[in-house]
């Protein structure tokens, strides 16, 4: 399937701009097309942003979470963060927001058993959810409930190469007992219909906080540091220091910044890349000591083999630094040439050509750096929650 689906369109209209930069407005449409308007303010919902399993590993779903709770939070909706259990705090340090209140339907510090995750859901999570008294319930991982009410379920991805016949019945069921199924991305929405065979209904993109990441923005002079966020496999770190060396032997002075968890690959890795002066390691971190890092930086370097969206992008640009990615990044977000560079994994030189541009022009820098940071505007929280309210306002009036 080389194209999104008719009932799956999202219209990107690109305007032309002075300095020859192209804002994306993104209009969300209904599955029979109709365009969906805004009301200003919370129109009285009262929403659960909910997380099906652990709100506590720092990754880009639970930030989807937060952020787009405080989006809710900032245009007036009575907001609940729901979640079965959070094995740590990290992601409320990192993301939280202690205003709106979060609420655990089991105390376990984890469970590998979905089968008992959503039977907890259908009992305790339905009966928290009719004590907190919300009317529409935005999921992070389809769930069946009981109680009576506007269910949401997004989809993330990437969905698993392999699904088996049980999975794919088990999750089809889910997803069609919520009243609408939304993708974050084209990409995700094909996998969805080529795996699951199921349609999204709406295509709504992932979002930050623009306000909080305006405080870090740092103008001026940077350092050539390149930063790297994601030490798995499937992010392909070690692309990104083969990178940085070959920038070296070009006689640009840069270094490279890898953040991620502590695992045993990442520990290897460490281990591997110990002598090298211009590798430096950060594990265990998240919120503020990668975003005050990446605000300094001159570039995010993001060769992954697989992407749905990009978090790591988007904050990269909202803090005014370009993004050089692998071309598994959505073209919606990182626009080639105008707010990054998007390159093929396998071509090495693509990501030192475009590195050792940004690094050594300061004019280019500028001007991509310039773009990144009004195109990232599109993806605030605000933006994103009055999308869904969109969606639930007419989910209701049906």
């Amino acid at each position: 399937m080389n194209q999104c689906p008719q009932l799956l369109r999202v219209e990107i209209a690109i305007i032309l701009k002075q300095r020859s930069f192209l804002k994306m407005a993104i209009a969300i449409y209904s599955i029979d097309g109709a365009k969906l308007s805004y009301s200003a303010g919370g129109l009285g919902l009262r929403v659960a942003v909910a997380q099906r399993e652990d709100l506590g590993i720092v990754y880009g779903v639970n930030r989807f979470v937060f952020e787009l709770a405080k989006g809710f939070k900032n245009i007036g909706v009575e907001t609940h963060v729901v979640a079965h259990h959070m094995s740590s705090d990290k992601c409320v340090r990192a993301w939280g927001n202690s205003s709106i209140p979060i609420h655990l339907i089991s105390g376990e510090q984890g469970t590998r058993s979905l089968t008992k995750v959503l039977y907890d859901w259908l009992t305790d999570g339905s009966r928290i959810l009719s004590g907190i008294g919300v009317d529409s319930v935005v999921m992070n991982g389809a769930v069946y409930l009981g109680k009576k009410l506007v269910k949401v379920a997004v989809v993330h991805g990437p969905l698993k190469e392999r699904i088996s016949l049980f999975e794919k019945h088990l999750h089809r069921f889910l997803l069609k007992s919520c009243d609408a199924r939304i993708a974050v991305s084209e990409r995700t929405a094909l996998q969805l219909e080529e795996k699951l065979g199921v349609k999204a209904d709406y295509i709504v993109p992932i979002c930050v906080n623009i306000d909080e990441l305006n405080k870090l923005y740092m103008h001026g002079v940077r350092e050539n540091t390149v930063v790297h966020i994601g030490l798995t496999p499937k992010k392909n770190p070690e692309i990104s220091i083969k990178v940085v060396k070959m920038l070296r032997d070009r006689g640009v002075n840069a270094k490279l910044v890898l953040f991620g968890t502590s695992t045993s690959y990442s520990r290897e890795l460490v281990k591997k890349y110990s002598g090298e002066e211009y590798v430096e390691f950060r594990l265990g971190l998240a919120g503020d000591e990668v975003l005050r890092e990446l605000a300094g930086a001159k570039a995010l370097i993001l060769p992954s083999s697989i992407e749905t969206f990009s978090y790591a992008s988007l904050e990269a640009m909202a803090l005014g630094t370009p993004a050089v990615v692998s071309d598994a990044v959505p073209p919606s977000l990182v626009l080639n040439g105008v707010t990054g560079y998007r390159v093929p994994l396998s071509d090495i030189h693509g990501y030192v050509n475009a590195l050792e541009a940004l690094l050594k022009k300061q004019e280019l820098f500028y001007e991509l750096s310039s773009n990144a940071r009004r195109h990232a505007a599109e993806f605030n929280c605000i933006n994103v929650a009055k999308k869904y309210v969109e969606i639930i306002s007419s989910l209701k009036s049906d």
